[in-house]
C-alpha cells in the first residue's frame, strides 16, 4: 500500500530523531491530497516533523468484513508504523507520536487513538465521520450508492461483529474513568 513521507528540511544533514505525524486522507480520495489539495509541504518547511501520508483507500482504516484481503487497521498499526519507524530516524516515544485525519481519516484516526492509546500521544480529527459503522438502510436512504457499498463492504450488515468492533462510541463506553486519563489527547 503507497504511503508519502515529507521529511524535514535538514534531515539528511542531522542526526537528530524526529516526531512524527501520521495523516489520513478522507473517503473517496488518497494519499496523494495532503499533497495536491493542501500547502503541507510550505506549512513544514520550518517544522521539525517527519509527517506520513497513509493510502486507506475506501476502507474506513478498518479489517473489511467482507473483502479479507483489506486489513487497513491491521496493516496501519502493526505493519506500516514500525516499519516507517525503523526506516526513518524517527523518535518512537508515544510522546512523539501522534495521528490526524480528515472524514473517513478523522474517524480512524480517533478509532486508532482509542484502540491503542499506548501509541499516541496526541489524536486529531477533522469532520471524523464517526458514525460510519452504524449507519444502515438502503441505498436510497444513503442518497449515495458509492458510500453506500464502502460502508457495507468494510462494516458488513446491520449487527456484525466488525460493525460492533469499530464503533467508536462502544469503545468509548467500554473504557472505565480511570482508563479514560490514559487516553492520547484528543
Amino acid at each position: 500500500i503507497n504511503y508519502r513521507v515529507i521529511l524535514p528540511v535538514k534531515y539528511d544533514s542531522s542526526k537528530e530523531s524526529y516526531p512524527i505525524v501520521y495523516l489520513l486522507h478522507g473517503l473517496f480520495g488518497n494519499c496523494d491530497n495532503w499533497l495536491e489539495l493542501t500547502k503541507i509541504t510550505e506549512y513544514l518547511n520550518a517544522s521539525k516533523l517527519i509527517i506520513v501520508l497513509i493510502e486507506g483507500e475506501n476502507g474506513w482504516y478498518s479489517d473489511s468484513f467482507s473483502n479479507q484481503k483489506n486489513k487497513f487497521e491491521s496493516y496501519i498499526l502493526v505493519e506500516l508504523i514500525p516499519e516507517v519507524e525503523k526506516s526513518f530516524r524517527v523518535n518512537k516515544q508515544k510522546a512523539k507520536r501522534a495521528i490526524i485525519g480528515l472524514s473517513m481519516g478523522g474517524y480512524g484516526a480517533l478509532k486508532f487513538g482509542l484502540k491503542r492509546p499506548e501509541m499516541f500521544c496526541f489524536v486529531g480529527s477533522m469532520s471524523g465521520a464517526f458514525d460510519a459503522p452504524n449507519r444502515i438502510g438502503t441505498t436510497q436512504e444513503f442518497g449515495n450508492a458509492e458510500l453506500y457499498s464502502t460502508i457495507l463492504e468494510v462494516f458488513g450488515n446491520e449487527g456484525s461483529r466488525t460493525r460492533v468492533e469499530n464503533d467508536i462510541f462502544r469503545i468509548i463506553e467500554d473504557y472505565s474513568s480511570t482508563e479514560l486519563i490514559n487516553l492520547p489527547y484528543f
